[in-house]
């Protein structure tokens, strides 16, 4: 009878601290590109201009947690109409998506939920759809990733200013 309880203890702990990876309520999902692909509001290939550290605030004035807002120029749209520079939104936890200034990334991304705490240190910033995903530095992509980009994408949209 302990087994079940103590199992819902360490999801719910664990769960909200991002450290585990759960893509539509599978542990450690491997999903694919064309499966991010649907689930993602913008896809894009871009390439990381900066990084700033910030400090999420709970209801606790004296609570915090690390995240980091990393502006992001967009070099292709595949999905979606993202303006030219946009921010993207990572904890700084063991479940963070981190990113490297200088380096070209493919992204699947999403809007931040309304409720988010995130939103106040960085509105309108976007998040990796799964950071245990597909998203990943666009110099590690399989040959025929690019191909299959540009068959999933609607015709290609440039940036808005």
């Amino acid at each position: 009878m302990r087994t079940p309880v103590a199992a819902l203890i360490f999801f719910a702990c664990s769960a909200s601290a991002h450290a585990l990876c759960i893509y539509g309520g599978d542990l450690y999902a491997k999903t694919t590109i064309e499966q991010e692909f649907h689930d993602s509001s913008i896809v894009i290939k871009g390439t990381v201009l900066s990084e700033k550290d910030v400090l999420l605030r709970s209801t606790k004035e004296e609570d915090g947690e690390p995240g980091v807002v990393y502006r992001i120029r967009v070099d292709h749209a595949f999905k979606g109409m993202p303006a030219k520079v946009i921010e993207d939104f990572s904890e700084r936890d063991s479940g963070g998506f981190y990113l490297d200034a200088g380096t070209q990334y493919l992204l699947f991304l999403n809007r931040m939920a309304d409720d988010d705490r995130a939103k106040g240190v960085a509105p309108g910033a976007l998040r990796v759809n799964y950071n245990c995903g597909q998203s990943q530095p666009w110099s590690g992509l399989k040959a025929d990733t690019e191909e299959l980009l540009a068959r999933l994408s609607t015709p290609s949209r440039s940036p808005q200013p």
